[in-house]
């Protein structure tokens, strides 16, 4: 039901007293909302070429490559759309973690190499500044605070 729109949400009942089939609804293509409250902070951030990968009890169940922006109250974008009918269905029975990946063209070995030459680079100056190349700039107050 949408109230705001004058919907009580009866619909449903009604049609299946004139004879109808109703099968239950199941989010598709939505924004998904996060516990995180850090998230707010990352509001309007868009980020592309990324990885998002969705577990539920430890086992990874999808993932998707591409596009997705932080919103007030969670992500959205793209790959989330994608992926929210399979996060509704999970959460059915229990709660599930998104994992998302900033460098997934890169392995861990590459990675580490990155990060260590950025380390080294910028060895004696303000921690945050090794990650500017590394990080979007209004994503690094963040990471640091929930490091």
């Amino acid at each position: 039901a949408y109230p705001q729109t004058g919907s009580t949400g009866e619909g449903y009942r009604w049609a299946e007293q004139l004879g109808h089939t109703v099968i239950p609804p199941v989010p598709a293509l939505n924004p998904v909302k996060t516990s995180g409250k850090w998230v707010k902070e990352l509001q309007d951030l868009s980020l592309k070429n990324v990885s998002l990968k969705l577990f539920q009890n430890g086992k990874k169940q999808d993932e998707r490559f591409g596009e997705m922006f932080f919103t007030h109250f969670g992500v959205s974008g793209p790959i989330v759309m994608d992926m929210s009918k399979n996060i509704g269905a999970l959460l059915k029975n229990g709660p599930v973690k998104l994992i998302l990946d900033l460098k997934s063209a890169l392995d861990f070995k590459k990675l580490d190499k990155r990060i260590q030459r950025d380390f080294q680079e910028f060895r004696g100056r303000i921690f945050k500044n090794s990650l500017k190349g590394l990080l979007p700039l209004s994503m690094i107050p963040v990471i640091i605070k929930l490091s």
